[in-house]
């Protein structure tokens, strides 16, 4: 299974929980190679970023030019998803195309294709100059989208400096009281057959 990494996740209600990949590529920049992923599994997958490095800033991500070329990739995917009943979970970043609750909740709704969803990752989908409100933003994101989402994505959070990009790249670990806020979170606004993963990428 090239170009993937298998996510562990767990479901609240004790159903059994889907298979789900992980996709280590740019949708925007790369065409995606599903052999070796097993029918039926859940592809998680950044939306994606027109820069040319994975999560540096570009404001023509944000724009039309941005979600015309996630929506064009989604369409040309959608015959061998469909065929093979293979799920795409879009992973949001405060960096890519669905930076934020809001874009990820408006693309849900306005989805033209049934076999693409997407994560709450709210780590992912901070930057520096949120993390001296955490929970306010952690609170909006998980009301939005906990709801809807596919897949909840638990990362921590490093604040680090703005230079060596955003706080939750590269992932750090979940433990005392912000897993006790995420904990809440997700018991508040999350179902229970929705999965959970902790992810370290």
């Amino acid at each position: 299974m090239s170009g993937f990494d298998r996510v562990n996740v767990t479901v609240r209600d004790g159903s059994s929980p889907p298979t789900v990949v992980a996709a280590q590529m740019n949708p925007l920049r790369e065409e995606i190679d599903l052999s070796g992923v097993p029918d039926g599994a859940w592809v998680v997958c950044w939306s994606g970023t027109l820069a040319d490095d994975m999560f540096a800033k570009d404001w023509g991500t944000w724009g039309d030019a941005g979600m015309s070329a996630l929506k064009s990739f989604c369409a040309r995917v959608a015959p061998e998803f469909g065929a093979r009943r293979l799920r795409l979970v879009l992973r949001p970043h405060a960096r890519h195309v669905l930076s934020d609750a809001f874009r990820c909740r408006r693309f849900v709704d306005e989805n033209a294709h049934g076999f693409v969803g997407v994560a709450l990752d709210a780590a992912s989908m901070m930057e520096h100059s949120m993390l001296d409100d955490v929970e306010g933003h952690y609170e909006r994101a998980f009301e939005m989208l906990g709801p809807v989402a596919d897949l909840v994505i638990v990362t921590g959070l490093e604040r680090g400096d703005e230079e060596d990009g955003p706080p939750g790249r590269p992932p750090a670990a979940v433990e005392g009281t912000f897993a006790e806020m995420v904990g809440a979170l997700i018991g508040a606004h999350v179902p229970g057959g929705t999965p959970v993963a902790r992810m370290t990428f």
